[in-house]
């Protein structure tokens, strides 16, 4: 992969000096100071205890056209360039047009000119950055960028805590590469490089003519973030969410794909119409009514998976009118240098609006990172506790029937690692104390039923429907299945003096419920589960949650908390 190299250099360098990070920059990284959503031990885990118009693309670089409707199965054609193509209702071939004279460049300036003019309630711009948290300041020699930010391993423009757990990344993979093979933990930064990338673009196209009033907004209790609320002439608000149909790749196998990214979107739809209903979520949530809901669909090229939500378009009319309007991104994919550079000439377009719409790919990116850093703090402490990492990051496919009648190989799930004692080395594989993992950060509180359905117990389900398959993969082993788990809620400054204090009493009581639930999981289910609670933040200790809390009343250093914001993940 190109990019373990350079990665393993930077974080090389990083351990030299210090401060080093690629390009050969020094930074200085201020404490994240916005607390982002996202772990003691139950169970046998050794060691520890128990409608719309036509819109213009963006102008910046040459397009192709979108695809043609391809009857049978395939697979999408790969692009030179492509930069978000338009979004728009009907499927015909989209023309590059003449830069200067493309309306989405002349309305982008008018955006840019007006965004410094438009003021919230308590007297704040909402582009102005003055409510931005505070970015890295970048010092010695390095690559002249935007103010701030610094080029993480992949070349990309990272800043503020984003730039921080870049490097905190850098330094896991020094530590453990020498001991596993990581690229299948690594390579999965380009999927939220485009997935910012077409939120933001989504938003720039849609807000043409209309002002945004707020971004990257959370709904309590989901892992959810509306993209951005405009507000058009008439004063209508009109919430705006852009998916990026997620599958796992699977190269020569389009079927896979198209499966996958199918299956995922259905599940989007019903969180939408209960997180978007009148007088739902949503609008409970920001305190205002929604008049119309924008949702755009990134189909990943794929003509299937559009035609497949051009009749759940139809059955979301019959139900509600036209309160969700469905539009569609229909571009090829772009190659990696492409994808980074159209990343960064975003960042350096909007690097002073922090708390507009730069948060929108800020947060995409970080939510990523945060992933990436829990699965490599959390293989750290199972090499810690004498285990050999056999397998990490795999994906695992089955078969499957279509109606059709056709059989094809289908992604089912990841392996995020498979382990053994170093002890057992000699043992037949059957024999082997082996288990798979599920590396799970919880920081965002949702009600504990659904945290334990969409977190859990859906992985559960699925690995006792497929276990004769997965432990044939094993090697005869029998299934047992552990999980890792950042539950998030500790007070940070207490945790940088290695405390345990609850913020968040609410993952306090979810790491409780986990540790009481793994017998009865592992009945129910059939096989053993089990728990372990690693804190995975930089610069704090993984043990965190094993240890005894203090209460806040013992914490004697007044630690004020700030209300709730917008725009932060």
């Amino acid at each position: 992969m190109n990019r373990i190299p350079l990665r393993l250099l930077a974080a090389l360098l990083t351990v030299v000096c210090a401060s080093a990070r690629v390009p050969a920059q020094q930074v200085s990284v201020p404490r994240a100071t916005l607390t982002p959503s996202l772990g003691g031990a139950a169970g046998f885990v050794p060691g520890l205890i128990g409608g719309p118009a036509v819109l213009s693309p963006l102008p910046m670089l040459p397009l192709t056209p979108s695809l043609s409707f391809v009857s049978a199965v395939s697979a999408p054609a790969p692009a030179i360039v492509t930069p978000v193509a338009a979004i728009s209702e009907a499927p015909a071939p989209i023309d590059s047009p003449d830069e200067k004279l493309t309306p989405i460049k002349i309305a982008l300036e008018a955006l840019e000119l007006t965004a410094a003019s438009r003021h919230d309630p308590s007297g704040g711009s909402f582009f102005d950055g003055a409510r931005a948290a505070a970015h890295v300041a970048p010092s010695g020699r390095g690559q002249a960028g935007p103010k701030g930010f610094i080029k993480n391993a992949d070349g990309v423009w990272v800043g503020g805590r984003v730039a921080e757990q870049s490097r905190w990344i850098d330094l896991l993979y020094a530590e453990l590469s020498p001991h596993m093979d990581l690229a299948g933990v690594m390579d999965v930064m380009d999927d939220a490089y485009a997935e910012g990338r077409v939120k933001l673009a989504s938003v720039e196209k849609v807000a043409i003519s209309r002002e945004i009033a707020e971004s990257s907004v959370h709904l309590e209790g989901t892992r959810n973030w509306v993209d951005a609320i405009l507000v058009d002439a008439g004063g209508r608000n009109i919430a705006v969410h852009t998916h990026r149909v997620y599958f796992h790749p699977a190269p020569n196998n389009p079927a896979s794909e198209i499966s996958e990214g199918i299956r995922r979107v259905n599940k989007y739809l019903e969180k939408a119409k209960s997180d978007f209903a009148a007088g739902g979520l949503a609008e409970r949530e920001m305190g205002r009514k929604l008049s119309q809901i924008e949702l755009n669909f990134d189909t990943r090229g794929y003509r299937e998976i559009e035609n497949h939500l051009r009749g759940k378009e139809k059955d979301f009319h019959a139900a509600y009118g036209n309160r969700f309007i469905f539009r569609y991104i229909t571009e090829s994919r772009m190659a990696s240098a492409q994808l980074r550079a159209e990343y960064n000439r975003l960042v350096e377009k909007y690097r002073d609006q922090p708390e507009g719409v730069m948060n929108i790919i800020d947060g995409v990116t970080y939510s990523r990172e945060v992933g990436v850093g829990h699965e490599l703090n959390s293989h750290k402490k199972r090499l810690q506790m004498g285990l050999k990492i056999t397998q990490a990051g795999r994906d695992f496919f089955g078969k499957r029937t279509l109606s059709d009648g056709r059989i094809i190989e289908e992604y089912k799930t990841e392996f995020d690692a498979v382990t053994e004692p170093l002890a057992d080395a000699h043992k037949p594989a059957k024999e082997r104390d082996v288990l798979l993992w599920e590396d799970k950060s919880a920081r965002v509180w949702m009600p504990l039923d659904k945290i334990m359905e969409e977190t859990f117990l859906y992985k559960l389900r699925l690995y006792r429907e497929n276990r004769a398959i997965i432990e044939e993969s094993l090697g005869g082993a029998p299934l047992k299945v552990a999980f890792s788990v950042d539950v998030g809620g500790r007070n940070p400054e207490a945790a940088k003096r290695g405390l345990l204090v609850w913020d968040d009493p609410r993952q306090k009581a979810l790491l409780e419920h986990l540790k009481a639930s793994a017998p009865a999981l592992s009945a129910e289910y059939g096989f053993p589960v089990s728990f372990i609670f690693v804190n995975s933040r930089p610069g704090e200790d993984p043990d965190l949650f094993n240890q005894q809390p203090i209460g806040k009343n013992e914490w004697a250093a007044p630690h004020p908390r700030g209300g709730r914001k917008h725009g932060r993940r």
